[in-house]
């Protein structure tokens, strides 16, 4: 297993001179289950199940004498300020990258009597705190609108055109729901994407103009229309009453997708990563 720790002022893997030694809470965080309860009932009704934030703690081991200790306490100082957002990756034994994003909570040089410090290494105890419990898988992408198959080269007759790719079957294999970033770009008018598995849907009554884009983020409940100037205005006023901002269910889903007008660059992008409780 491999561990990086990043923010905009650097980054530090867990490995020499930053030996781990311990780590705690990658595996299934806190859940809270709500109960209710009648008089005189016998147990309780289960009403719903929650994960708190994450909480996840390292005990690392800095090699070094005492003036390289002192320099590389300093590094993780910088890294590891409360102040910055950071990304933690974890890689596991298949080389699977899983990232999850939070602030260093508390760095910790122990200076007891004991094995924490001596002239050949320092012990460091670090607590990171992840407000949203999840683990990120990679990034998959796909796009709609997209010709498939079509000629081949050499030519072969008869020719066959390609074809508009109107729907996707995605299968979300993660522990949760996965929130998708949608990039439509134009020309696209009255523009609707449903998941046929569950029965949601957004649709947009815009026009949407050639070289202009509509980003939709399921996760943020944004929906933003940029221009060809670059220009960012709120488009969610052009949501119909009956649309959701969706997730991927866990499991399977076929997402279709139609637009009465479609110009020849026309494309809907949808991103997304799946989500894991644990490593």
């Amino acid at each position: 297993m491999k561990i990086r720790w990043e923010t905009e002022r650097g980054w530090t893997e867990f490995k020499s001179p930053y030996v781990l030694k311990r780590n705690d809470g990658l595996g299934v965080g806190t859940v809270v289950m709500n109960m209710e309860r009648s008089p005189f009932q016998d147990g309780a009704f289960l009403t719903g199940t929650y994960f708190e934030p994450r909480y996840v703690e390292f005990e690392i081991i800095i090699l070094g004498d005492n003036s390289q200790q002192a320099e590389r306490r300093r590094q993780l100082l910088k890294v590891f300020n409360p102040k910055l957002e950071g990304t933690l990756t974890v890689t596991d034994d298949n080389n699977n990258n899983y990232t999850i994003t939070g602030r260093a909570e508390e760095i910790v040089f122990p200076s007891e009597v004991g094995d924490s410090t001596s002239p050949s290494h320092q012990v460091a105890l670090i607590s990171i705190v992840a407000p949203d419990p999840f683990f990120k898988g990679q990034e998959y992408t796909l796009i709609l609108g997209a010709f498939i198959g079509g000629w081949q080269f050499p030519f072969k007759f008869p020719l066959q055109w390609g074809t508009m790719a109107k729907f996707r079957d995605i299968n979300n294999d993660g522990d949760a729901p996965a929130p998708l970033f949608i990039e439509l770009v134009g020309e696209l008018q009255n523009v609707l994407i449903e998941n046929q598995t569950t029965g949601e849907k957004i649709h947009l009554d815009v026009l949407i103009e050639d070289g202009e884009r509509i980003e939709i983020d399921t996760e943020a409940k944004t929906v933003i229309k940029i221009d060809n100037l670059g220009n960012r205005t709120n488009a969610f006023p052009f949501l119909t009453i009956d649309s959701t901002l969706f997730n991927l269910a866990v499991g399977e889903n076929t997402i279709n997708y139609s637009a009465d007008v479609e110009g020849s660059s026309a494309r809907v992008i949808i991103a997304y990563k799946k989500r894991y409780i644990g490593i």
